[in-house]
């Protein structure tokens, strides 16, 4: 125990100082000697007591961080985490106080701390529902239960009780409204003025509002939209008309989008080899072989005397070509009225657009002078404020001189002291390495130590049994010989097996070349009804481009077209130019 006369204050703060620059992967005594080093004058009188309270606050770390972790999550929202070396030296204080301290200097102690923070740091720590619940439970993970109860929580709740009565009314008294004194502040001779706000800038005079552009300038014209949905319905109308004259067993023709309305050939199917799984190609044969029942049917029918509806048929079809023709050329006359409609509205918009341009050229003269009276307004604006920079400049100059002589006095002190840090740190380092060159020299030489084996020997007879008194006990030769019995009529089973599997694959793929067979006389026989369809529908096609181009009606109206897009070319060249 030391005696109460010792300065408890300052062994208080110089404690705190060393735990909060302290780094756990050096050692307690290393960091003490730096740190008294640094500051001999702190530590003077007192070197001995406050390295023994730094040494027990570092040996139990994990029981003070329990206990300040759980003081911040819970009642220590409002303080700063740079506090928490003095919340670690008060609870070692409440915890270990008395086996440094006599009762009177730990009261001094107590008394000497921050007492707003030391108040609600013992009333949180100290009080039963904390120290005797999860504090308690906590250190049981930590250390046994007889130790816990004994060396931790039993010195803790003796001495709360006196702790409490010294902070409380402190406290109190500390929280009544106590204003602390003002603190002078030396004066900064070397910090710039701040810079002074610049006059603001003179706005331009307020141009004309320009007159928005429409909306229906870059749109798309209603003629053109019209138009596209005009032809939307031809294509359609055209598509429902094809479609009667398809047979089903062909697929629809593609209609192109163009002013004839003739449908392009299909192309032929390709005679390519049939690639298909088992499956579809059973399936497609199963198809083929129904159409060559129906065909059967119907010759047999022919032979037998039923009616024939080959004529009927035929009237039916020149009924519908005839239809198809009065259609076409009236969706042709249609299409080049649009056309005619569109030319009219492509001369309304160029008459428009020369309007337009007439005044256009107004407003840019109008735009260019009130240009030329900006320009030279902002001529002046930038000379005078050439002028301001100039000045700012040269005081900046004068600022600069007088910070870097400061700066060149303050570097010079931090290079001494960095100096003398870095030498006590090598000193501190080589100490160190030795001590670990002596521990890795000990842990080599156990390591040798274990791994030396004592020998070993064993015989090992094949032929004979274990001896164990069982009835399937055999020798490891007899065991062999039972897997090499097994291994072969296993090696036979699955030979028998893969010769069964080739046979049924070899079935297999005789029935499927049967299937493919089939599938390409039927795929023939489509491909040659195709071609005969696509050749009456081209004749069928060329008939009805015939009789549409002779309609006299239409004739007018494309050359009535002729002149309005002349009319319009001319134009255009007449802008361009």
């Amino acid at each position: 125990r030391y005696l109460a006369n010792v300065a408890m204050a300052k062994m208080a703060a110089a404690c705190v100082a060393l735990l909060r620059h302290y780094e756990p992967g050096r050692g307690p005594d290393v960091h003490f000697e730096l740190c008294k080093s640094n500051d001999p004058e702190t530590f003077r009188g007192i070197e001995q007591a406050v390295f023994e309270v730094f040494e027990g606050c570092t040996a139990y770390q994990s029981v003070l961080k329990v206990v300040v972790d759980g003081f911040y999550a819970d009642a220590g929202s409002g303080f700063l985490k740079s506090d928490r070396a003095l919340f670690e030296f008060m609870c070692y204080l409440a915890i270990f106080g008395q086996h440094h301290f006599d009762a009177a200097a730990r009261d001094k102690i107590v008394k000497a701390l921050d007492q707003p923070k030391a108040a609600r740091f013992f009333q949180f720590f100290l009080a039963p529902a904390t120290l005797n619940g999860w504090v308690q439970e906590q250190w049981r993970l930590l250390y046994d239960d007889m130790f816990v109860r004994e060396n931790l929580v039993g010195p803790a709740a003796a001495a709360s009780a006196t702790i409490l009565a010294l902070v409380e009314p402190r406290a109190l008294g500390n929280f009544a409204g106590q204003i602390p004194p003002t603190a002078t502040q030396p004066f900064t001779l070397t910090a710039p003025k701040p810079r002074a706000l610049p006059m603001p800038a003179r706005l331009p005079p307020a141009a004309p509002k320009h007159v928005p552009v429409p909306a229906t300038t870059y749109a798309t014209p209603l003629e053109v939209e019209a138009q596209e949905r005009k032809n939307a319905l031809r294509r359609d109308r055209i598509q429902k008309i094809a479609a009667l004259h398809v047979p089903a067993a062909a697929p629809p023709p593609v209609v192109p989008a163009v002013p004839v309305f003739v449908a392009k050939k299909a192309p032929a199917p390709s005679a390519a080899a049939v690639k298909l799984n088992a499956a579809a190609l059973k399936r497609e044969e199963q198809f083929f072989r129904k159409q060559m029942e129906a065909e059967a049917k119907r010759l047999a029918a022919a032979e037998s005397g039923v009616v024939d509806l080959d004529a009927f048929l035929q009237w039916q079809q020149a009924q519908r070509l005839r239809d198809q023709e009065e259609e076409l050329a009236a969706i042709e006359r249609k299409v080049l009225q649009g056309q005619l409609s569109r030319e009219d509205a492509i001369l309304a918009r160029h008459q428009v657009a020369q309007a337009r341009k007439a005044d256009a050229e107004s407003v840019r003269a109008v735009a260019a002078d009130l240009m030329q009276r900006f320009i030279a307004e902002k001529k002046e604006q930038e000379a005078a404020n050439r002028r301001l920079v100039e000045e700012a400049a040269l005081f900046q100059d004068q600022i600069r001189v007088a910070r870097e002589k400061v700066l060149d006095e303050k570097q010079q002190i931090k290079q001494d002291l960095q100096d003398r840090n870095r030498r006590l740190l090598e000193e501190a380092e080589a100490e160190a390495a030795i001590e670990r060159e002596k521990r890795a020299e000990l842990i080599r030489q156990i390591k040798a130590m274990e791994s030396v084996r004592a020998p070993r020997a064993a015989d090992l007879d094949v032929g004979t049994a274990a001896g164990a008194g069982l009835l399937t006990e055999m020798s490891l030769l007899e065991l062999r010989e039972r897997l090499a019995f097994l291994r072969l009529a296993q090696e036979e089973e699955e030979q028998a097996r893969r010769e069964a599997i080739v046979a049924d694959r070899a079935r297999e793929q005789s029935r499927l070349r049967e299937c493919v067979e089939t599938i390409q006389r039927g795929r023939t026989e489509r491909q040659r009804a195709v071609s005969s369809m696509s050749a009456t529908r081209a004749v069928q096609t060329k008939e009805i481009r015939n009789v549409v181009r002779a309609d006299s009606s239409l004739t007018a109206l494309q050359d009535q077209l002729a002149k309005k897009k002349a009319e319009r070319l001319r134009l255009t060249r007449t802008v361009t130019t």
